[in-house]
């Protein structure tokens, strides 16, 4: 019987051609056509699958299949085999791609080519991985050549065992592989350069990793190390050597995208597997990669960074179009597969000597096409409420009956390749991927259409997860409408389905409630380990509530975790007097032991927080016991109804470490908790049935996943930008977060307009346009604009000083009529405002509800929002931090002149008295010690310069070669350098507290140690500044000592200030606004949005004197005017005219908003080349002050001398206000005086009339 032999002169584990000829011999094995695998020299690793190649072990009958790729030392002995011969060419490397330090390589690959010469006349054919390497072998005079891939059985490679290392991460990056030897023709130099252009279309960090051997290559990988040092990519390019298999797969799960350089592939197998994996792959179009890629994945035309950055941003514009060209690649690679291959051998074979091997073969049935799902990670016994399982399962089996894959579990330790799927995947066939995790990550799912149950224990999820969610997932599943609370509070921008949580499945039977009499009352307390649940508090409260002769228990199920304390809270409560029983249960708390402990109990208290929330809350349900839940923000969401009693509650600042910024939960208010187990536990009080909830729109129960699927797959627009205007006050100070927010989404997706107050048009960027007056009745003609100018998106910055109420309203009612989606940021109200802003939420609670989202930046007004019952439309939003570089401190002080050998105290703000008198104090502990005295941009008025008392104190101790003082107001980025070469910064008291809190963000965003003076602090600073408890000198003097004379307390503080800035800067702050937006209009519209929506970076801050409106708009503007397509000369001069000089944006912006001049510009549309106004540097003007900034202000915007009369009425504004409010006094009037409407602007239409030749 003809059995089919091979041989290859090499062979290594990790070896593409090794591990090809031993998979071809299994897969002969299987219908009994297999013979030995040889080589010259077996690999230790390989003994007993490879043997030591023999002539004589072949017959006439057999088939011998030389596989050739480099030099044969034992050629003559091969050659010399009495057997049919038959040549599998794997291509071989081109002698030129190696380089003077690969000379003994170079040989090798020469002697290879030498000896094809004699193998033509040897082999009675031959067999290639391509058609590229099959030409090459025409070309060298070879005949009967086939195509015929014989690598890999790449369909198989996701259910191969794999590592899930690489993968289970927290980095928010963009994983860009390629796999390939270290040598210069596979082109790893130019995939290094490319990093910083990847980063630029992506808009996230990107991690480079080469994977594979240098073993001829040291030098490349010198020159690449380099490189890499030279470009300072360092922290972004990982150089792994060659890896195991399992490892590889890893890597595979984890890439974004594999990209491939190579100048030269006979085939290139890792193209191949990236393809099985569902990787995007981008190749450059060499030898043959373009026949590899079988039109799938993308080709490059050059190594230019610029091609594979716009690339790689076509292919990730959209999840639906990615998804396509993965399947489209899954296919490809499943054609390429050893299984697809083998019959064509075969029959290959059959051909050439007239054999029957083909009928050995058992033919293998067609892919069916249909969709298949992929479970991964099954959850922990009790991170899953009771029935989830079942009712999920059912769901999946229902998904157009296709087979249900249990995958590897994600959470569990990484002590061994993870099991594969527990069925054959089908990469041929589309692919849905369900992922219910512990711990959950969301990289590294295997099918091409992604989703993912989301348990997060807190009230916000972690900004690396809801990264990795909105780049990688196509949705996320969620039980309950708490889940899908903090999905949009957390910035997801995927879509978000509330699935039912177990409660909507067939419930077991109620235990009948036990007669009283037949024991005491039992509550069940169940603890999480979380550090956000209210455990303690209970046991607090039930302490309080009852004594010894009570006849009542509490079981604490407090698992087999000692991290909760249960244990030690326990014993100190039993070793009270006259303490109530509590028996602590430590079984772990399986589904089946929450069922039997529910059913014994008579109420239950779940925990407010952590992964087993609506686990125990649904137990409870289904047993008929009664629910004790917190009033406002419970995670306790059942939809088939059940006896709830709900307790006064609050929120408070999350006790999690680990909690992302602007983190809260649930607090029980201790004496009505007390109240309510009291009257529970004698029967007063029985708990109010809730009955069966409606489920909201995009609610489901499980059995409708197969709905939620459909509905993904289904094609939808894709929305490329959308319009937002932002309306806020558009200045420097506290009130500015809306304004940064808006200035830090990218100008690509989204068309910003900036609305700001008139009031604030010296401190703003000249792109914003001020349209409107605080309480001048202005902002419900601002919604009507919105609405007219058809904007998507209206984001509103609220203080209690911006808007009238009743202007306010009717403005939110106009937008909400016409569907403009709306978020209100409302201010912290200031501290004697309280008072209003609860008489403003409680009269118009009912608008605010109607709008999509409102943010707060405080618990108070979370709490106020919540007692009006708007807390599941209200998020708290972290105050935004400067985002501003990190800068060496010794540098520093180097360039600034300050002093190298000692300490230095910055002071920003008004600097007290005292704090000299404590600087001096301390100077017996520091001699050399600086105090630099640092006046705000945002006191300028206040601190203009040192007052009499302070240079009194100086000169009196002897520190004027100590204390450096500027003598003028500091813009925020000079504070920032002062700050970064100080040891400590000291922020004196005086200020309001909205006003402290901005100056003490501005202060940590140089990661300094800050110490407060003052007791009234914002809150989210009070965890990570050091507060004086005395303001008098001696107390400061104590307090910066504690700080400055101790090392770890100086690491500590700067460790805490990283920590702090970490999640709030405007653009960490930005997401959390985008993915609420985002959801609301596709939420509206049904469409989808780019997949890289912060792609393109915040945009640069315009300077001052940028114009208003840009080339598109002015264009708009004419076209509105004129009610027609403008003519080519009117499209002409609005060109020239908005191209012409720089532009007053203040006066642009009062001309195109009044009615004469709208009217003017009907009856003569030239007069929009008033557009470009006369040159004015606003930035030189604000150098000036006094009666120069007048005589400027004459010259510059009225194009004349100034005279007495006019400079003296100007000047009495100097007298009356301070400067910077007089000179913006001086530019309103000047710009709005009937001289400048009557006498520039028509001056300037003949000018440009003149300029042009028209």
């Amino acid at each position: 019987m003809t059995k089919l032999f091979q041989y290859h002169a090499g062979n290594h584990p990790l070896d593409a051609i090794t591990n090809a000829m031993l998979l071809l011999a299994e897969r002969l094995g299987r219908v009994g056509l297999a013979g030995s695998v040889g080589t010259w020299n077996v690999h230790r690793d390989l003994a007993g699958r490879i043997e030591r190649f023999s002539a004589d072990a072949l017959g006439p009958d057999d088939v011998l299949l030389i596989h050739h790729s480099a030099d044969n030392p034992v050629i003559d002995e091969v050659v010399s085999a009495k057997c049919r011969k038959i040549l599998v060419y794997h291509n071989i490397t081109k002698p030129a791609f190696f380089g003077p330090g690969d000379e003994v390589v170079r040989r090798s690959v020469v002697e290879g080519y030498t000896q094809l010469a004699r193998l033509r006349g040897v082999v009675d054919g031959a067999v290639c991985d391509s058609a590229f390497n099959a030409r090459a072998l025409v070309e060298r005079g070879f005949s009967d050549v086939e195509p015929i891939c014989l690598l890999a059985d790449f369909e198989g490679l996701p259910d191969r065992p794999h590592r899930a290392r690489p993968y289970r991460h927290r980095d928010d990056v963009f994983h860009v592989l390629f796999v390939g030897r270290i040598c210069r023709n596979k082109g790893q130099h130019d995939l290094i350069r490319a990093v910083p252009a990847i980063e630029r279309a992506v808009g996230r960090r990107v991690r480079l990793t080469l994977c594979g051997h240098a073993d001829h290559g040291r030098d490349h990988l010198r020159a690449l190390r380099d490189d890499t040092a030279r470009l300072g990519l360092g922290d972004r390019v990982a150089v792994v050597g060659a890896v195991p298999n399992e490892e590889l797969y890893g890597l595979y799960r984890d890439a974004d995208a594999y990209v491939s350089y190579s100048r030269h592939e006979g085939f290139g197998v890792p193209l191949v597997e990236a393809m099985a994996f569902g990787v995007p792959v981008f190749a450059l179009r060499a030898a043959a990669v373009a026949e590899t890629l079988g039109g799938a994945g993308r080709l490059l035309e050059s190594p230019d960074p610029e091609e594979l950055a716009a690339a790689i941003a076509e292919v990730f514009r959209t999840r639906s179009g990615l998804r396509g060209l993965v399947r489209r690649q899954r296919a490809r690679a499943a054609e390429l597969s050893i299984d697809r291959s083998l019959p064509k051998l075969l029959a290959f074979l059959d051909r050439r000597y007239g054999l029957s091997l083909s009928a050995a073969l058992v033919p293998t049935p067609a892919p069916s096409g249909r969709r298949q799902v992929l479970v991964e990670g099954p959850p922990e016994p009790a991170s899953t409420p009771a029935g989830f399982d079942d009712a999920f399962a059912r769901a999946l089996q229902a998904i157009d009956a296709t087979p249900v894959h249990a995958a590897d579990r994600v959470d569990e330790p990484d002590a061994a390749p993870a099991a594969g799927t527990a069925a054959p995947l089908s990469i041929a066939a589309p692919s849905v991927g369900f992922r219910d995790a512990a711990a959950p990550t969301a990289r590294g799912q295997l099918a091409d259409l992604r989703l993912q149950r989301l348990a997060g224990g807190g009230s916000r999820l972690p900004s690396w997860l809801v990264r990795q969610v909105n780049a990688g997932l196509d949705g996320v599943l969620v039980s309950g409408r708490h889940g899908a609370k903090v999905c949009r509070d957390s910035g997801v921008r995927v879509p978000v389905a509330v699935i039912d949580d177990g409660s909507a499945a067939p419930a077991p039977p109620a235990a009948t409630p036990r007669a009283r009499g037949e024991g005491p009352f039992v509550f069940l307390l169940v603890a999480s380990g979380h550090p956000d649940e209210e455990t303690h508090a209970v046991l607090k409260a039930y302490v309080s509530a009852f004594a010894a002769t009570d006849d009542v228990v509490l079981v604490v199920a407090a698992g087999t975790d000692p991290s909760t304390g249960v244990q030690a809270v326990v014993d100190r409560i039993r070793a009270e007097p006259d303490a109530p029983r509590v028996v602590v249960d430590g079984a772990e708390p399986t589904p089946a032991r929450l069922a039997a402990l529910c059913r014994a109990a008579d109420a239950v208290v779940p925990p407010t927080a952590g992964p087993v929330v609506e686990a125990v809350a649904a137990a409870a349900v289904a047993a008929g016991r009664l629910v004790i839940a917190p009033a406002i923000g419970a995670r306790f969401d059942p939809r088939r109804g059940g006896r709830v009693i709900r307790v006064r509650s609050r929120f408070v600042a999350s006790g999690d470490p680990d909690a992302e910024p602007g983190s809260h939960r649930v607090a029980f208010d201790r004496l009505d908790l007390a109240r309510v187990l009291r009257a529970v536990a004698s029967g007063r009080a029985p708990g109010s049935a809730e009955p069966e909830r409606e489920r909201g729109e995009g609610e489901m129960p499980c059995e409708h996943v197969a709905a939620l699927v459909d509905r993904l797959e289904a094609p939808r627009p894709t929305k490329e930008r959308i319009r937002l205007a932002a309306i806020a006050r558009y200045d420097d100070g506290p009130s500015g977060d809306v304004a940064a927010i808006a200035r830090a989404l990218p100008a690509g997706p989204y068309e910003v307009e900036h609305w700001g107050a008139r009031d604030a048009a010296e401190a703003a960027p000249g792109t914003v346009r001020r349209l409107w007056s605080p309480r001048a009745g202005d902002f419900e003609s601002l919604c009507r604009r919105a609405v007219d100018e058809r904007f998507d998106a209206v984001l509103v910055g609220h203080d209690p000083a911006a808007f009238a109420a009743d202007d306010f309203v009717r403005g939110l009612a106009h937008l909400r009529v016409h569907r403009i989606v709306v978020h209100v940021v409302l201010d912290e109200a200031p501290e004697d405002g309280a008072d209003a802003r609860e008489a403003f939420l409680r009269d118009h609670a009912a608008e605010l509800a109607a709008v999509d989202g409102v943010f707060v930046h405080t618990l108070a007004d979370l709490n106020r929002l919540a007692e009006h019952g708007l807390h599941d439309r209200v998020t708290l939003l972290p105050r935004v931090v400067p985002d501003l570089p990190v800068l060496a401190r010794d540098g520093l002080r180097h360039v600034l002149g300050l002093a190298a050998d000692g300490p230095i105290v910055l002071s920003v703000g008004p600097p007290p008295p005292d704090l000299i008198e404590a600087f001096a104090l301390s100077r017996g502990r520091f001699p050399r010690a600086q105090l630099v005295l640092a006046a705000s941009a945002g006191s300028a008025a206040d601190i203009r310069c040192l007052d009499a008392t302070c240079r009194e104190l100086i000169a009196l101790h002897g520190l004027a070669d100590r204390v450096v003082a500027a003598d003028a107001a500091l813009a925020v980025e000079q504070v920032h350098i002062l700050a970064a070469a100080s040891d400590l910064v000291v922020v004196p008291g005086g200020g309001s507290r909205a006003e402290t809190g901005a100056a003490i963000r501005r202060t940590l965003a140089a990661r300094r140690p800050v110490l407060a003076v003052g007791a009234d602090l914002a809150e989210d600073v009070l965890p990570v500044v050091a507060r004086a408890e005395r303001g008098d000198p001696e107390g400061l003097a104590e307090a910066m000592l504690a700080i400055l004379g101790s090392e770890p307390r100086l690491a500590e503080a700067d460790a805490l200030a990283e920590a702090f800035v970490r999640g709030r800067t405007a653009r960490d702050v930005a997401e959390i606004v985008v993915g609420a937006v985002e959801q609301a209009v596709m939420h509206r519209d049904g469409v989808e949005r780019p997949l890289f929506t912060l792609a393109a970076g915040p945009p640069p801050v315009a300077r001052a004197s940028e114009t208003v409106l840009g080339r598109r708009r002015g264009r708009e503007l004419l076209a509105g005017l004129l009610g027609r397509a403008p003519t080519d000369a009117e499209v002409a001069g609005i060109d020239r005219a908005l191209a012409a000089g720089v532009h007053l944006a203040r006066a642009v912006d009062e001309l195109i908003a009044s009615d004469e001049y709208f009217e003017a510009v009907h009856a003569n549309p030239r007069l929009l080349a008033a557009l470009a106004l006369p040159g004015v540097d606003l930035a030189e003007l604000r150098r000036l002050d006094g009666r120069a900034f007048v005589e400027a202000c004459y010259r510059e915007i009225l194009g004349r001398a100034g005279d007495e009369g006019g400079i003296a009425q100007f000047m009495r504004a100097f007298e009356r206000a301070a400067p910077d409010d007089a000179k913006r006094i001086v530019v309103d009037v000047m710009t709005a005086s009937p001289e400048y409407r009557d006498a520039v602007v028509p001056r300037i239409v003949v000018d440009s009339q003149a300029g042009d030749g028209s």
